[in-house]
C-alpha cells in the first residue's frame, strides 16, 4: 500500500481498539476534512517547490506566488477548522494529527526557504501541536528510520552517477 488515506484505513480497519477515526459520524467527517486540508492545501502546494528547496533547481516565479499563496490560504483554513486542544480534532490523537505531522513539515520548510514564512506560526496551537507530536516515542522512532533511509538513498544515488 502506497497512498496515506489507505494505510490510515487499513490502520483503522486492523487495530480498531486505538481509534483514528474516533467519534460519532460527524466527528469522524471533521477528522478526515482536516485530514484532507493538510493534504490538498499543505502538502501538494508545498511540492510544487519540492525541486527548489530540496534539490537546487529552479522554480518559475508563478509556481512561487501560486505556492504562497496557497500554503498561506491552506494554513489560515486548517487555523480556522482545527481545535489544537491539544490535537488538531480535540483531546485526542486522530489520522489528522498524523497526516499534518508529516504533511505540515515539509511545507514548513518550503514556506521558510522559500519566502521566509513561518507557516506554523500563522496557525494558532500549530506549534505547540507540533512539538507534542515530535515528542512521542513512535514519531522519534519514525524520525530516526527516516535519517536512516535518507542516508541510504543518498548512497544509493550517488551509486547511479
Amino acid at each position: 500500500m502506497t497512498e496515506t488515506n489507505v494505510i490510515l484505513e487499513y490502520i483503522e480497519d486492523t487495530y480498531s481498539d486505538i481509534p483514528l477515526y474516533p467519534g460519532n459520524t460527524f466527528e469522524k467527517a471533521k477528522i478526515r476534512e482536516l485530514v484532507k486540508m493538510a493534504e490538498l492545501y499543505l502538502e501538494l502546494p508545498a511540492r510544487w517547490s519540492h525541486s527548489e528547496v530540496f534539490f537546487g533547481q529552479t522554480v518559475n516565479e508563478l509556481t512561487k506566488k501560486e505556492t504562497k499563496r496557497a500554503l498561506c490560504k491552506g494554513i489560515e483554513g486548517v487555523a480556522r477548522c482545527a481545535q489544537f486542544s491539544p490535537y488538531l480534532a480535540g483531546e485526542q490523537l486522530t489520522a489528522a494529527d498524523i497526516v499534518f505531522l508529516y504533511s505540515v513539515d515539509l511545507a514548513s520548510v518550503v514556506a521558510d526557504k522559500s519566502f521566509g514564512l513561518d507557516l506554523l506560526g500563522m496557525a494558532p496551537g500549530a506549534k505547540q501541536l507540533m512539538t507534542l507530536l515530535n515528542q512521542r516515542e513512535d514519531v522519534m522512532k519514525i524520525a530516526e528510520d527516516r535519517k536512516i533511509g535518507n542516508i541510504n538513498f543518498k548512497k544509493y544515488m550517488a551509486s547511479l552517477t
